[in-house]
C-alpha cells in the first residue's frame, strides 16, 4: 500500500526475480485456483484473528472455569477424608502451574515475534533490505511484521529510484562534459586563427 497521513492512496507492485521453484509453486497454485474457482482466503484462522490480549483472556476464562468445574467436583469429597482436600490442594496447584505455564508461552509467542521484528529492523539499519519477513500472522504483532514488511519495500524503491535519478544526472553531466569539451576544442580553434590572422 502506499500511504501518506495515514491513508491508503493506493497500491503498487513491486517485483524481485523469483528462482525456478518459486515460479513452479505459483503456476500450480494458480491452476488450483482455476480448476476448483476457490476463493484466497486472506482473513486466517479465527484464532489467528484474536489479538493477544483476546487470546489470554479466552484462555485464562476457560482454566478459571476448568478450575471451578474442578473444586464443584472436589466439593463432594471434602466431607469424606483428608485424602480429598489433598486432591484438592493438588488440582488446585496442578491448574496454577498449568495457568502460569499458559501464560508464558503466550508470552514466549509474543515475545518471539517481538524479537523477529527487532532482527529485521537490525538487519535494515545495517542496509540489509532483502530479508524475508513473515505476514501471515493476524493479530497485533502480525500487523507490525506486516509493517516492518511495507516499510521494507518502500525503503527499496526509494533506494532504487534514487539510482535511476543519479544515472541520469551522470548521463547529462558526462554530455555536459563533452558539450564543453567541443566548446574549449572551438574556443582554441578560434584563438589559432585569430593568432594567423594577426601574423598576417
Amino acid at each position: 500500500p502506499v500511504r501518506k497521513n495515514d491513508q491508503t492512496l493506493g497500491y503498487m507492485s513491486v517485483r524481485s526475480e523469483p528462482s525456478r521453484q518459486q515460479i513452479q509453486d505459483a503456476e500450480q497454485a494458480y491452476k488450483q485456483l482455476n480448476s476448483s474457482k476457490a476463493k484466497l482466503d486472506t482473513r486466517g484462522s479465527w484464532w489467528q484473528r484474536l489479538s493477544v490480549k483476546a487470546r489470554m483472556a479466552s484462555i485464562m476464562g476457560a482454566l478459571i472455569v476448568l478450575m471451578g468445574a474442578n473444586l464443584v467436583a472436589s466439593q463432594s469429597l471434602l466431607g469424606l477424608t483428608w485424602t480429598a482436600t489433598a486432591e484438592i490442594g493438588a488440582f488446585t496447584l496442578m491448574w496454577l502451574m498449568l495457568t502460569f505455564g499458559t501464560f508464558f508461552l503466550l508470552l514466549h509467542t509474543v515475545m518471539k515475534r517481538v524479537n523477529c521484528a527487532i532482527h529485521h529492523f537490525d538487519h535494515i539499519a545495517q542496509g540489509n533490505l532483502t530479508d524475508d519477513i513473515d505476514i501471515s500472522g493476524r493479530n497485533e504483532t502480525g500487523q507490525l511484521l506486516s509493517g516492518l514488511a511495507t516499510m521494507q519495500v518502500h525503503v527499496k524503491v526509494m533506494l532504487d529510484e534514487i539510482s535511476v535519478a543519479s544515472r541520469v544526472i551522470e548521463a547529462k553531466c558526462s554530455s555536459l562534459n563533452a558539450e564543453m569539451t567541443q566548446v574549449a576544442n572551438k574556443s582554441e580553434e578560434q584563438h589559432s586563427r585569430v593568432l594567423a590572422v594577426a601574423a598576417a
